[in-house]
């Protein structure tokens, strides 16, 4: 990269890990990934303060997200999944719906049912939330467990771990 004069990336992190050291190129990051520049952290926050639910507050959280197209292969699987991830974390998971027309949230509440079944400590988003809102609840969260590429992208650009569970 040293003789580059332009170099386009992933993401911030991406960017600044390579670009360590002696690199003097102009540089370009997809747009996707600069949602985290949308907001200041105070106003992600209160967006997020917003839906989530009373006494659970930024980095206490896992959200998970999963659509009938997903999770209707085996929402047991998914939910077993999930629960570990609760429990080796210690923290509760924010169930939040992906896709409204897809009646997201029947769907959650089925997985609310089967976490709760299993002791895990958690809650669903209710009714329609917009997509900074959903980027709110993903960027103040402790990591993302989804079958939602949107979400996962949400999760990469706020620097938060993930796990992307698919079809099987």
């Amino acid at each position: 990269l040293a003789g580059a004069s332009y170099c386009s990336f992933r993401d911030r992190f991406s960017a600044e890990w390579i670009t360590t050291g002696d690199s003097h190129f102009t540089q370009e990051i997809d747009p996707m990934f600069l949602i985290d520049y949308l907001c200041d952290t105070g106003s992600w926050t209160d967006l997020a303060a917003d839906r989530l639910p009373e006494g659970i507050g930024a980095d206490g959280y896992l959200v998970a997200q999963i659509t009938m197209g997903y999770g209707g292969n085996d929402l047991d699987a998914w939910c077993a999944t999930v629960a570990q991830l609760s429990t080796d974390t210690g923290l509760p998971v924010i169930l939040l719906p992906i896709c409204h027309f897809l009646n997201d949230a029947a769907f959650l509440a089925a997985a609310r049912a089967k976490l709760k079944a299993r002791d895990v400590s958690c809650h669903l988003i209710p009714g329609k939330i917009n997509v900074k809102a959903t980027a709110a609840v993903i960027g103040q969260s402790a990591g993302y467990i989804g079958s939602s590429l949107h979400g996962a992208v949400t999760a990469v650009a706020f620097a938060k771990p993930l796990a992307v569970l698919g079809h099987s």
